[in-house]
């Protein structure tokens, strides 16, 4: 009679750490959720267009007018400096093409945009999912202590819309996962080529 009392206390046990291992394994499920979610938007978004010359990873032409950098403005997330190159305007195609430059204090780490919204002076939004870290997409590794360059695409602006208001950056945070962290620049002038 020994044998089935045994055999159910180490069920007992058995049943009991696998219900804590699930909890964790749930909690690691609903982040990749979230993360996936955000993934499976921008690709929803971007299905079946080509890419263009605005929207590849060819570097922007620099030029003596791009005086975006005059208001240098900086934000800190989870010790990784994001700091506005330039907004830089393209007639022709209607875009803005926002550089932001990346550096990491902290170790080397994943950092994931989910979008990058702006608002002009008339009150109008515009959002992107065309977001590229680095030579990697919306998502990519930030090593310590190197800038890396970033650029999204902003379609659908005309020429006539001179900076943005409020220029804000969805990152997915790292220390709370499944969780987003909105960087907020002010008064970002955008330069028209």
């Amino acid at each position: 009679m020994k044998l089935p009392l045994l055999s159910i206390a180490l069920g007992t046990v058995f049943l009991s750490s696998t219900a804590q291992a699930q909890s964790t394994d749930c909690d690691f499920l609903k982040s990749e959720v979230a993360r996936l979610k955000a993934e499976n938007t921008y690709l929803r978004n971007n299905a079946g267009k080509k890419l263009t010359a605005s929207t590849s990873a060819q570097p922007v032409a620099t030029t003596a007018t791009s005086t975006a950098t005059a208001n240098v403005q900086k934000e800190i997330v989870e010790k990784v400096e994001v700091t506005i190159a330039r907004c830089i305007g393209n007639r022709k195609t209607q875009t803005v093409s926002v550089e932001l430059l990346l550096k990491n204090t902290g170790p080397t780490r994943d950092l994931q945009f989910q979008q990058i919204t702006g608002v002009d002076a008339a009150g109008e939004e515009y959002r992107t999912f065309d977001i590229q870290i680095g030579s990697g997409g919306i998502r990519n590794k930030v090593p310590t202590d190197v800038a890396i360059k970033t650029r999204a695409v902003i379609p659908k602006i005309l020429p006539a819309t001179k900076s943005f208001q409020v220029l804000t950056c969805m990152v997915f945070s790292d220390v709370n996962i499944g969780r987003t962290i909105n960087l907020e620049f002010r008064n970002v002038p955008i330069v028209w080529q």
